[in-house]
């Protein structure tokens, strides 16, 4: 353990947990992250190296960098896949939800959307087309010659 990278990092780490916004995190994962975070620091403070800390400290030490490691990452690697949280409200509610995607997901669903656009914007054009008592302009067509 590089102890005074490794503090900077775990320092840098508490202060960007306790700073964050909450509705970023899962329920009760920002104050167990801040916790984790606390006790590496104290664990750490007086040791000038991984092998100055006694066997329990050490095997305390690996235990929490472990947790902490799965919560920011996830188990299964998870969240390092650019996983993208965000609160929504539904069409005609006025309760918010959390609502977490990959930026896989997301890419796939605005795909989806645009397409759904298009079609529906070919079926438009369609029904004004075979509708001769209407001009044919507006959003989807090409103005009248």
């Amino acid at each position: 353990m590089d102890r005074p990278g490794y503090k900077t990092y775990i320092n840098n780490l508490h202060r960007n947990l306790t700073a964050a916004d909450a509705e970023s995190f899962e329920l009760g994962e920002q104050a167990r992250l801040v916790a984790i975070s606390e006790q590496l620091l104290a664990a750490i403070a007086g040791a000038d190296s991984f092998a100055a800390l006694d066997s329990q400290q050490q095997l305390d030490v690996v235990a929490w960098n472990d947790e902490l490691h799965t919560l920011l990452v996830g188990a299964d690697e998870s969240r390092a896949e650019g996983r993208i949280c965000r609160t929504e409200v539904a069409t005609g509610s006025n309760i918010r939800s959390r609502t977490c995607r990959t930026r896989e997901q997301l890419t796939r669903e605005r795909q989806a959307a645009r397409l759904l656009l298009l079609e529906r914007s070919d079926d438009v054009d369609r029904i004004r087309l075979d509708d001769r008592s209407r001009p044919v302009t507006g959003f989807g067509t090409a103005p009248p010659i």
